[in-house]
Protein backbone atom coordinates (compact mmCIF):
# COMPACT_ATOMS: atom_id res chain seq x y z
CA UNK A 1 0.00 0.00 0.00
CA UNK A 2 3.02 2.07 0.60
CA UNK A 3 4.49 2.35 -2.56
CA UNK A 4 0.97 2.53 -4.19
CA UNK A 5 0.35 5.27 -2.64
CA UNK A 6 3.58 6.94 -3.11
CA UNK A 7 3.68 5.81 -7.20
CA UNK A 8 -0.32 5.07 -8.25
CA UNK A 9 0.79 4.59 -11.85
CA UNK A 10 3.21 1.81 -11.58
CA UNK A 11 1.80 -1.54 -11.84
CA UNK A 12 4.04 -4.25 -9.62
CA UNK A 13 3.53 -7.65 -10.65
CA UNK A 14 5.00 -10.22 -7.63
CA UNK A 15 6.46 -13.57 -8.58
CA UNK A 16 7.24 -16.35 -6.42
CA UNK A 17 10.05 -18.36 -8.31
CA UNK A 18 12.39 -21.05 -7.41
CA UNK A 19 16.41 -19.84 -7.34
CA UNK A 20 17.32 -22.02 -10.14
CA UNK A 21 14.95 -20.14 -12.19
CA UNK A 22 15.37 -16.48 -11.53
CA UNK A 23 18.46 -15.23 -13.33
CA UNK A 24 17.80 -17.61 -16.38
CA UNK A 25 14.10 -15.78 -16.50
CA UNK A 26 16.11 -12.52 -15.96
CA UNK A 27 18.62 -13.01 -18.80
CA UNK A 28 15.46 -13.99 -21.61
CA UNK A 29 13.58 -10.42 -20.11
CA UNK A 30 10.92 -12.54 -18.54
CA UNK A 31 11.33 -10.76 -15.60
CA UNK A 32 12.88 -7.28 -14.74
CA UNK A 33 13.85 -7.09 -11.42
CA UNK A 34 14.74 -10.06 -8.55
CA UNK A 35 14.76 -9.61 -5.08
CA UNK A 36 16.05 -12.27 -3.49
CA UNK A 37 18.35 -14.05 -0.88
CA UNK A 38 21.38 -15.38 -2.13
CA UNK A 39 24.03 -16.65 0.22
CA UNK A 40 27.29 -16.04 -1.88
CA UNK A 41 28.04 -12.47 -2.13
CA UNK A 42 29.78 -13.28 -6.12
CA UNK A 43 30.01 -10.72 -9.04
CA UNK A 44 27.02 -12.48 -11.20
CA UNK A 45 28.24 -10.23 -14.34
CA UNK A 46 29.18 -13.22 -16.37
CA UNK A 47 25.77 -14.13 -16.30
CA UNK A 48 24.47 -10.06 -17.27
CA UNK A 49 23.18 -9.31 -14.71
CA UNK A 50 24.32 -6.13 -12.43
CA UNK A 51 23.11 -6.57 -8.32
CA UNK A 52 23.55 -4.64 -5.76
CA UNK A 53 23.86 -6.28 -2.06
CA UNK A 54 21.83 -4.45 0.44
CA UNK A 55 20.33 -6.16 3.19
CA UNK A 56 21.39 -9.22 5.69
CA UNK A 57 18.96 -11.68 6.17
CA UNK A 58 19.14 -13.59 9.16
CA UNK A 59 17.32 -16.92 9.09
CA UNK A 60 16.24 -19.06 11.99
CA UNK A 61 14.77 -22.37 12.66
CA UNK A 62 11.35 -21.85 14.56
CA UNK A 63 8.85 -23.86 15.93
CA UNK A 64 5.28 -23.37 18.31
CA UNK A 65 6.21 -21.54 21.75
CA UNK A 66 4.67 -24.58 23.87
CA UNK A 67 7.47 -27.56 22.07
CA UNK A 68 9.58 -28.35 24.74
CA UNK A 69 12.47 -28.37 22.11
CA UNK A 70 11.70 -24.57 22.10
CA UNK A 71 12.46 -24.23 25.73
CA UNK A 72 16.26 -25.03 25.44
CA UNK A 73 19.14 -22.91 25.18
CA UNK A 74 20.95 -24.83 21.95
CA UNK A 75 19.19 -27.53 20.00
CA UNK A 76 20.77 -30.68 18.33
CA UNK A 77 20.26 -31.02 14.87
CA UNK A 78 20.00 -34.72 14.90
CA UNK A 79 17.15 -34.44 17.57
CA UNK A 80 15.78 -31.64 15.51
CA UNK A 81 15.00 -33.65 12.15
CA UNK A 82 12.94 -35.93 14.17
CA UNK A 83 9.97 -33.83 14.21
CA UNK A 84 7.92 -32.75 11.40
CA UNK A 85 9.25 -30.36 8.94
CA UNK A 86 7.33 -27.52 6.85
CA UNK A 87 9.38 -26.16 4.19
CA UNK A 88 9.54 -24.46 1.00
CA UNK A 89 9.25 -25.94 -2.28
CA UNK A 90 12.51 -27.39 -2.94
CA UNK A 91 15.38 -26.02 -5.13
CA UNK A 92 13.92 -22.71 -3.11
CA UNK A 93 17.03 -20.70 -1.93
CA UNK A 94 16.07 -21.10 2.20
CA UNK A 95 15.38 -24.86 2.74
CA UNK A 96 18.55 -25.31 -0.52
CA UNK A 97 20.64 -23.76 2.06
CA UNK A 98 19.72 -25.59 5.00
CA UNK A 99 19.86 -29.03 2.96
CA UNK A 100 23.27 -28.20 2.09
CA UNK A 101 23.91 -27.85 5.70
CA UNK A 102 22.30 -30.90 6.83
CA UNK A 103 24.09 -33.06 3.59
CA UNK A 104 27.65 -32.06 5.34
CA UNK A 105 26.68 -34.21 8.11
CA UNK A 106 25.29 -36.59 6.26
CA UNK A 107 21.79 -35.69 7.26
CA UNK A 108 18.71 -34.85 5.28
CA UNK A 109 15.25 -33.67 6.00
CA UNK A 110 12.08 -35.37 4.67
CA UNK A 111 9.26 -32.51 5.12
CA UNK A 112 5.65 -33.17 5.54
CA UNK A 113 4.50 -30.01 4.34
CA UNK A 114 6.12 -28.06 0.95
CA UNK A 115 5.01 -24.59 -0.23
CA UNK A 116 6.19 -21.50 -1.83
CA UNK A 117 4.46 -19.54 0.89
CA UNK A 118 7.00 -18.65 3.48
CA UNK A 119 3.45 -16.59 5.25
CA UNK A 120 1.56 -20.18 5.27
CA UNK A 121 4.25 -21.97 6.83
CA UNK A 122 5.29 -19.54 9.23
CA UNK A 123 1.33 -19.80 10.42
CA UNK A 124 1.29 -23.52 10.13
CA UNK A 125 4.30 -23.79 12.72
CA UNK A 126 2.30 -21.12 15.07
CA UNK A 127 -0.70 -23.70 15.03
CA UNK A 128 2.15 -26.19 16.30
CA UNK A 129 1.97 -28.46 12.80
CA UNK A 130 5.65 -28.62 13.11
CA UNK A 131 9.13 -26.91 12.44
CA UNK A 132 10.09 -24.58 9.69
CA UNK A 133 13.21 -23.03 8.83
CA UNK A 134 12.41 -18.79 7.43
CA UNK A 135 13.97 -15.61 7.46
CA UNK A 136 13.47 -13.40 9.99
CA UNK A 137 11.39 -10.88 8.95
CA UNK A 138 8.70 -14.02 8.03
CA UNK A 139 8.48 -14.74 11.84
CA UNK A 140 9.39 -11.28 13.53
CA UNK A 141 5.98 -10.64 14.42
CA UNK A 142 5.05 -13.97 15.62
CA UNK A 143 7.93 -14.35 17.96
CA UNK A 144 7.71 -10.80 18.91
CA UNK A 145 3.83 -11.84 20.49
CA UNK A 146 5.12 -15.31 21.78
CA UNK A 147 3.35 -17.41 18.93
CA UNK A 148 6.63 -18.49 17.96
CA UNK A 149 10.19 -19.22 19.40
CA UNK A 150 13.06 -18.92 17.19
CA UNK A 151 15.68 -22.12 18.22
CA UNK A 152 19.63 -21.87 18.36
CA UNK A 153 20.88 -24.69 16.09
CA UNK A 154 24.57 -24.33 16.10
CA UNK A 155 25.09 -26.87 13.04
CA UNK A 156 22.71 -24.88 10.86
CA UNK A 157 24.20 -20.99 10.35
CA UNK A 158 23.94 -19.40 7.23
CA UNK A 159 24.25 -15.82 6.44
CA UNK A 160 22.53 -14.81 3.58
CA UNK A 161 22.28 -11.49 1.69
CA UNK A 162 19.26 -9.71 0.07
CA UNK A 163 20.37 -8.56 -3.33
CA UNK A 164 18.45 -7.17 -6.24
CA UNK A 165 19.43 -7.94 -10.10
CA UNK A 166 18.52 -6.26 -13.18
CA UNK A 167 19.90 -6.85 -16.63
CA UNK A 168 22.95 -4.86 -17.24
CA UNK A 169 21.35 -4.27 -20.87
CA UNK A 170 17.97 -3.60 -20.16
CA UNK A 171 17.09 -0.05 -20.28
CA UNK A 172 15.74 1.09 -17.00
CA UNK A 173 12.64 3.02 -17.31
CA UNK A 174 12.05 5.94 -14.30
CA UNK A 175 9.39 3.68 -12.99
CA UNK A 176 11.89 0.75 -12.50
CA UNK A 177 14.41 2.83 -10.97
CA UNK A 178 11.60 3.96 -8.79
CA UNK A 179 10.91 0.22 -7.86
CA UNK A 180 14.48 -0.79 -7.06
CA UNK A 181 14.76 2.49 -4.75
CA UNK A 182 11.83 1.94 -3.12
CA UNK A 183 12.57 -1.67 -2.72
CA UNK A 184 16.18 -0.85 -1.39
CA UNK A 185 15.16 2.08 1.30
Amino acid sequence: NQFKNLYPAVRLVYHVVPSNQLLPRLETGELDVIVTGIYERRSLERLGAQYKVYMNLPETVIMHHTNPLAQREKVDVEELLSYPFLLTEKGMSYRRLMEEQLAKRNLEISPILESGSTDLLCRLAEQGMGVAYLPDYVTEKSVREGRLRRLDVPEIQIEIWKQMFYHRDKWVSPQMKKVMEYLTR
